[in-house]
């Protein structure tokens, strides 16, 4: 299988849709979208409240996934830090789609939330022939349980898409 080559940007610090700079503190909606221009996603984001005047409830055109997020000061030095509903939506968003890139793409984020102890593990179940992990989120019993298909990829590849997810998430994976 040839290599996923995964090209996400970092924040620009500019709203997309007013051009207006994001300042420190400001709640960013940050998309998702595809590009046929693009290898890959590429990453808009906007100010809340543009966002919400633009699409309200609905998603752009295009829009694979999004999250709300907190501008960071450029000038603080921060710390990894992983903040598992930004995750999880984004994890649950993916898991919408029916290609390879975002099979992929979910298949990161889920690890990242094993990882970080956000899901356990219940059991493996094959689906399509095919190695599917069933994960529950912890502290959420009653939760149904979620499949993510185990996509093929190399050891390298999981890597690399780690470190890129790790770039889009401003180190927050």
């Amino acid at each position: 299988m040839p290599a996923v080559t995964w090209k996400i940007g970092r924040s620009t610090g500019i709203c997309a849709l007013t051009e207006q700079p994001l300042g420190p503190g400001d709640h960013v909606v940050v998309g998702l979208f595809e590009d046929a221009g693009v290898e890959g996603y590429l990453r808009r984001d906007h100010q809340s409240a543009a966002w919400e005047e633009a699409y309200g409830d609905l998603k752009p055109l295009g829009c694979v996934a999004h999250w709300m997020r907190v501008q960071p000061d450029q000038e603080t030095p921060r710390g990894v830090a992983l903040d598992p509903e930004t995750v999880l939506q984004l994890c649950d968003a993916l898991g919408e789609r029916d290609d390879a890139e975002a099979e992929a793409f979910r298949y990161v984020l889920a690890l990242a939330l094993l990882q970080r102890r956000v899901f356990r593990q219940l059991r493996m179940e094959q689906m399509d022939g095919r190695d599917c992990l069933v994960l529950a989120q912890k502290g959420m019993p009653e939760a149904t349980p979620r499949r993510v298909i185990r996509p093929l990829l190399t050891e390298e590849d999981v890597a690399r898409i780690a470190a890129e997810l790790a770039e889009v998430l401003d180190g927050e994976l």
